[in-house]
């Protein structure tokens, strides 16, 4: 059973002659890399998870009386694409209260 190997590994597995009545080339593995790309399953087996960046927290004073009214407000929030041009769209949930706002940029400030 040979799952899936690198490139390296194969292309030794083939010039070592260790398969039998394998007719795939060396030339045969390059080709088939520049056309179809790297191999898909073995780059999920090898890739890591990159660590997400650490959320920022800002804490905003708001007024005791706006704060016992609302006390229970859930905050969503998600960017939507409309013809390739970013936005944020945020929602207050139990007042209904959404916001659209226009992204420029999206570079790390």
């Amino acid at each position: 059973m040979v799952g899936f190997p690198s490139d390296y590994d194969y292309k030794g597995m083939v010039r070592e002659n260790l398969l039998k009545n394998c007719p795939v080339t060396i030339s045969h593995i390059n080709n088939a890399k520049t056309i179809f790309g790297p191999a898909v399953p073995s780059l999920k087996g090898k890739t890591v998870r990159q660590s997400p960046e650490v959320v920022r927290i800002d804490y905003v004073e708001v007024l005791r009386n706006i704060q016992m009214e609302h006390e229970h407000v859930t905050l969503a929030a998600d960017i939507m694409f409309v013809n390739k041009l970013p936005f944020l769209v945020s929602i207050l949930r139990n007042i209904q209260f959404i916001t659209v706002e226009h992204i420029a940029n999206k570079k790390k400030e």
